[in-house]
């Protein structure tokens, strides 16, 4: 009760809402949610899971790994062969050498791409989260985040709510 009226207790979207579960809050500017679920949406900084604190819309990563790989092979061969021949007045001194050198150099890249999620499919004012809401958790409109009013019931809202 306000200045002798009813009105509700709206939860401070910057809270740290990873902290009760274990986890620290991502810095501010991280936006790029590696992963969503019934929590909130997660991000990586340093190899280590994060909460990203909502204060407007996040976007989900796309992983792409890039691999090369480089194969040299070298072979030398080396053959000599020496003749010798003497005769009362003659002498005569073969030396083949024959040398063979083969390098075979190959690199492969590979880039792979993994598609975008597509878990941001609430529309415009639809149910995104809430205890037991089996639904989406993102907003489809980059305009809009879930905004949760209430443990059983999160909306999507435009982000200047």
């Amino acid at each position: 009760m306000e200045n002798g009226e009813w009105c509700g207790i709206v939860k401070k979207e910057e809270e740290c809402w990873s902290l009760p579960i274990g986890y620290d809050c991502c810095e501010p500017n991280t936006k790029t949610a590696v992963y969503v679920d019934r929590d909130g949406e997660w991000g990586k900084v340093n190899g280590q899971w994060c909460g990203i604190v909502k204060t407007g819309n996040s976007t989900i990563a796309t992983p792409t790994s890039t691999s090369t790989t480089t194969t040299t092979t070298s072979s030398t061969t080396t053959t000599t062969t020496t003749t010798t021949t003497t005769t009362t007045t003659t002498t005569t001194t073969t030396t083949t050498t024959t040398t063979t050198t083969t390098t075979t150099t190959t690199t492969t890249t590979t880039t792979t791409t993994t598609p975008e999620p597509t878990y941001c499919t609430v529309e415009n004012w639809g149910q995104c989260g809430g205890i037991g809401y089996q639904g989406s958790t993102c907003c489809a409109n980059e305009n809009y985040y879930c905004k949760e009013f209430h443990p059983y019931y999160s909306q999507c809202v435009p982000n200047n709510q």
